[in-house]
């Protein structure tokens, strides 16, 4: 799992120091919602939970792009609602891979 250089954190969550200690040290923990890139069909972005984490990092699912995080649920979804809107509005279609190269100058890989 890797995390992107650029993540997004959640406007609630941006306080946060337990939060962002932990995915500092690239070890989110069970409270931690991740939005991760996906490339399953009909799918965009995927909201991980801190419960899945451990068998996803056991696993080493080294293609997997982590580009945003929360603290909860809800602050998760709002926050893949608000990164959604901003590629559209941009981009005119929800490819996040060529939202964040257009905004940020490189791709997540």
């Amino acid at each position: 799992m890797k995390f992107y250089r650029y993540l997004s954190i959640a406007r609630e969550d941006a306080g946060n120091s337990a939060l962002l200690s932990a995915l500092q040290k690239g070890a989110p923990g069970k409270d931690a919602y991740l939005l991760a890139l996906t490339n399953a069909k009909g799918r965009v972005v995927e909201i991980l939970s801190g419960g899945k984490m451990s068998w996803r990092l056991k696993k080493d699912h080294s293609g997997t792009v982590v580009i945003g995080a929360a603290a909860s649920k809800d602050s998760a979804e709002l926050l893949a609602c608000e990164l959604l809107k901003d590629c559209y509005k941009k981009t005119g279609g929800f490819d996040l891979r060529a939202y964040l190269k257009e905004r940020f100058g490189e791709v997540p890989e």
